[in-house]
């Protein structure tokens, strides 16, 4: 093989983007505000920041949008700018094929040797239906191995010589061919508390090419780590915007919604859901998924010709492929309409779960009177290549997208303008990005190629519980060592269930002060199934469990219905007083066992009640809660004072 042999396609899985500015040359940001966001679009670019206009921009009334199409089925009226990212993680190893084998194989578990640790040597990449190809960034391919480690019997890595040029919204980068290997994934769900990655439940591909970052200098961007269409086809994944998850991984923390892969499309744990958008996978009639193998071709002067047949070195990763390359998802009917004018049954719309925003080309942009020099906002967006674009962005009438049961209908949609190559040559429609599935939860069914069913989205409109919370007292003494005495209890409810559930489980857990280390502790309840739970302060001679600092603690129950997942939380905050304090002057001393005195002989004692004097919490106020006071007063029983009272008395 040649090891300067350069292969140049034009990827979608590079957001192909053919942007022009015309729109940033001309535009007068002044007085405009310009807000830095975060955000992914189509084809690996990012959206760094908004400009929003001097006067805030006020949405059409649904009166003026029922003008524009028939407000029907399951309607989203505003949906955000930006949704959430699909996050998952990612390990490899070096499963491949025999010798002149290039097809990807589907494995519902990991197959092979990791190329590295992967409890703790894992990336965390996107779920990207919008990719043509698998891409591993540069510091993730580092830590996953692809560079230290070797392919079996030989002396090489995982990464060729060969080479992908990517173009983006500005200017292109190169990637590199990595040799066939396993590539498998999973939900955030799968990282642990401590950061370890359980990998029992991945699944994935082997015999697999993908594209792996070369060395970047900052400011160009490393590429991002996402796996793209070549997986998601042989796969039914679900996606649940109702159960976000937070994990933390080399320094960074993601969130991103709960997601499951499953190889059997019939599995009983997949959800059922009402509604389904037909997808289409174009360029239709495909196959397979498979790599090219490097059939070098080069001239060795004058007349001289020779072939390099290097079967088992892939020239290009693996994509999918038939009669054309590169097919992904497409959303098969789009209608818009916006001030009086429409663009119906549109079918080049690329479904994209890596783009956090929506996109509309400038074909459909003109049918709708759009004009880019006088947009609603403008968008800073940088491509693979750190430069930065801006482009205009518009909030569209209505945007109905036809489903078998109800149609989903948005209004004042958020678009940004922009031309994207498509995989069949010319320009997409547009890019329907998670923006508009944040209020679902759905499940892409994965298809389409020879012989399987069509591609199709089913999914439900996210309707959480209401719950609601009491806890019946405010707050409570620190206990006697050994004593649960002074305790609480809290108790949940549901108070709204649209979806209906008839049983529900309970996640009960404390939110504790910023000083405060230990959690009180259970003495009732608080199970998965229990509808309360009651809670003893910790002792007089644990001061970690006391908030120095006068901070609420806080008691937080999540319901989830059994039958539909929908969930809801509720809290209430109390207090932990200090034993003996009681005038919650922050101090124990003389006064307090006065107050005692007094209440222990007329069983009053001003403002003071029951609950104040009642030390040991055994329900009656007797010489023992004098005696208690007495201890602690003289300091022979826990801390005699705390920095600021405690809150709720």
């Amino acid at each position: 093989m040649n090891p300067h042999r350069l292969v140049r396609i034009w990827f979608l899985v590079a957001v192909a983007v053919g942007a022009s500015f015309p729109a940033a040359a001309g535009a007068d940001l002044t007085g405009w505000h310009r807000e830095e966001v975060n955000w992914r679009t189509t084809g690996r670019g990012r959206v760094r920041a908004i400009y929003r206009p001097p006067e805030k921009r006020t949405a059409k009334s649904a009166d003026e949008l029922a003008k524009a199409l028939p407000v029907t089925g399951l309607v989203i009226d505003s949906p955000p700018q930006a949704g959430h990212v699909p996050w998952i993680a990612v390990v490899t190893t070096d499963a491949k094929g025999e010798e002149l084998d290039f097809v990807a194989v589907a494995e519902n578990t990991i197959t092979g040797t990791p190329t590295a640790n992967p409890q703790t040597n894992y990336a965390v990449g996107i779920f990207d239906t919008g990719a043509s190809a698998h891409i591993i960034g540069y510091d993730a391919a580092t830590d996953l191995g692809l560079f230290s480690t070797l392919v079996p019997g030989t002396t090489h890595n995982f990464v060729t010589d060969n080479e992908i040029e990517i173009t983006g919204v500005t200017g292109s980068t190169f990637s590199s061919v990595s040799y066939p290997l396993g590539i498998f994934v999973s939900g955030l769900n799968a990282i642990g508390p401590t950061g370890l990655l359980d990998t029992s439940d991945m699944a994935g591909q082997s015999n697999v090419s993908i594209l792996v970052g070369q060395p970047f200098v900052p400011p160009a961007p490393d590429l991002p780590t996402a796996i793209g269409s070549p997986l998601s086809v042989n796969f039914t994944t679900v996606f649940r915007n109702d159960q976000m998850l937070t994990v933390s991984h080399n320094g960074q923390e993601f969130t991103g919604p709960g997601i499951s892969i499953y190889s059997d499309p019939c599995d009983p744990c997949i959800p059922g859901y009402a509604n389904t958008i037909p997808l289409e996978l174009r360029p239709l009639g495909s196959y397979s998924v498979q790599y090219i193998p490097d059939f070098g071709f080069y001239d060795l002067g004058g007349d001289i010709f020779d072939w390099d047949l290097t079967f088992d070195t892939p020239g290009s990763p693996s994509v999918i492929m038939g009669n054309s390359a590169q097919s992904v998802f497409f959303i098969h009917s789009v209608d818009l309409a916006h001030s009086g004018k429409s663009a119906l049954d549109k079918d080049r719309f690329m479904f994209d779960t890596g783009a956090q925003v929506s996109v509309l080309g400038k074909r459909i942009g003109a049918r709708l009177g759009l004009d880019p020099a006088n947009p609603d906002e403008w968008v800073e967006i940088e491509g693979v290549t750190g430069e930065i674009s801006l482009e205009p962005l518009f909030y569209i009438d209505s945007l109905q997208i036809p489903a078998l049961g109800e149609w989903l209908t948005f209004t004042n949609v958020p678009m940004i303008l922009l031309d994207v190559a498509s995989p069949e040559g010319g320009t997409l429609d547009g890019i329907i990005g998670m923006n508009l599935f944040v209020n679902f939860n759905f499940i892409l069914r994965g298809g389409g190629m020879f012989l399987q069913p069509d591609p199709a989205i089913e999914l439900e409109l996210i309707s959480n519980l209401s719950a609601e919370s009491s806890i019946d007292s405010r707050w409570m003494y620190q206990n006697l060592p050994g004593a649960t005495g002074s305790n609480l209890t809290a108790t949940a409810s549901v108070t709204d269930d649209a979806l209906g559930n008839s049983s529900y489980t309970y996640n009960w857990e404390f939110v504790l002060p910023s000083d405060v280390s230990v959690s009180p502790v259970t003495t009732a309840g608080g199970g998965a199934t229990d509808t309360s739970w009651t809670f003893a302060a910790r002792s007089s001679n644990e001061p970690n469990g006391l908030s120095d600092s006068g901070l609420p603690f806080t008691v937080k129950v999540t319901v989830t219905g059994v039958e539909h997942g929908n969930t809801g939380t509720a809290e209430a905050q109390f207090g932990v007083a200090l034993l003996g304090d009681v005038n919650n002057d922050t101090v124990v001393n003389v006064t307090d066992r006065s107050i005692i005195n007094v209440f222990l002989r007329t069983g009053s004692a001003g403002s003071f009640t029951m609950e104040d004097c009642d030390i040991n919490g055994d329900g009656v106020v007797n010489v023992a809660d004098r005696s208690i006071a007495n201890a602690v007063w003289r300091g022979t029983l826990g801390a005699n004072s705390v920095t600021a009272p405690c809150p709720f008395r």
